[in-house]
């Protein structure tokens, strides 16, 4: 990153490490039994850690597309602003497709009709897979978040999408699920 963070990044920065490094806590904790146990919905424990990995890896991808339109020069701002199917970048639709999600389906589904045709997918993940893969991606995430520059960080934000910065948002949500149902 060049410049100093705007303090809306700052503030994300702060809290996508304190939920990653909370992650990482619990990851290295929960027992084998644990990522069994059932939450409500038809989500086990490794299920919504598999869900987390999902979405931190989806967005991770949009900023880095984001961040070479910025670099070079291209209308990002514009991209930004385009529907998901527009601005996802081809690994992304991929593994919206490979997990049972077509791209008409992201164009009209809301986010809990998604999460429902996610579900018996990230479902499949082994557990332990789960906890390890829901780390690697919020510290890709959160690494992606850091790079970006004071500029797209801008953009983003007047682009209404401030929340494709703040994923502490969503692991915060699901690990006080977790952590609730465990009895932690």
């Amino acid at each position: 990153m060049v410049g100093s963070p705007t303090p809306a990044h700052a503030e994300s920065l702060t809290g996508n490490d304190a939920s990653r490094q909370q992650l990482v806590d619990f990851c290295e904790s929960v027992t084998a039994s644990e990522l069994h146990w059932m939450l409500g919905g038809g989500w086990s424990v490794s299920g919504l850690l598999a869900h987390l990995a999902f979405y931190d890896r989806q967005v991770a991808a949009t900023l880095r597309a984001w961040r070479a339109a910025h670099a070079a020069r291209d209308d990002v701002a514009g991209l930004i602003r385009a529907t998901a199917t527009s601005w996802l970048p081809e690994d992304a639709l991929a593994a919206w497709e490979s997990a049972g999600v077509s791209l008409t389906d992201l164009s009209q589904l809301d986010i809990n009709q998604l999460n429902a045709r996610l579900m018996p997918s990230l479902l499949q993940t082994p557990p332990q897979a789960a906890a390890r893969e829901a780390v690697e991606a919020a510290q890709t995430m959160d690494a992606e978040v850091a790079a970006l520059e004071p500029e797209l960080v801008r953009l983003v934000v007047e682009s209404d999408k401030a929340w494709t910065l703040q994923p502490y948002l969503h692991r915060e949500e699901h690990l006080t699920q977790i952590m609730d149902r465990l009895g932690r």
